[in-house]
């Protein structure tokens, strides 16, 4: 059974991980009701994006996601964007504080041409590895 109800879950800080990650994005998958999602600082890293983006790509309710500070690099920013190509709900993204390369900045760039949802998307204190 799926909550139907809850709107707002925050995890911040609650060493969530990329197991944790994989858990969540099969309840996204099914959810009609959450629209903010908190992953704040919970080190999900790429195995953690990964499974999230397969989630966005299906979720029509999520508006709100925030992984910031969460060790996600290139791979795991690229599967991020090409979810939000066809996701037609989130309108703000959190991926200040994490290890983002030239890739996944060109991936980011890409997003934005097509995107036409996205009007938040906070990319401060990002690393950029070359």
């Amino acid at each position: 059974m799926i909550n139907a109800t809850l709107t707002d879950v925050d995890l911040e800080s609650t060493n969530v991980g990329g197991e944790g990650a994989e858990k969540l994005s099969e309840v996204l998958t099914l959810n009609k009701a959450l629209t903010k999602l908190n992953l704040n600082h919970n080190n999900i890293g790429e195995e953690g994006a990964t499974k999230l983006s397969e989630a966005l790509k299906n979720n029509r309710s999520l508006t709100v996601l925030n992984l910031k500070n969460n060790n996600i690099t290139a791979k795991g920013t690229t599967k991020i964007c090409e979810a939000l190509m066809v996701n037609i709900a989130l309108t703000e993204l959190n991926l200040r504080a994490n290890g983002i390369d030239v890739e996944g900045t060109t991936q980011l760039s890409k997003l934005l041409k097509t995107n036409t949802t996205l009007t938040k998307l906070n990319v401060a204190g990002i690393v950029i590895m070359t």
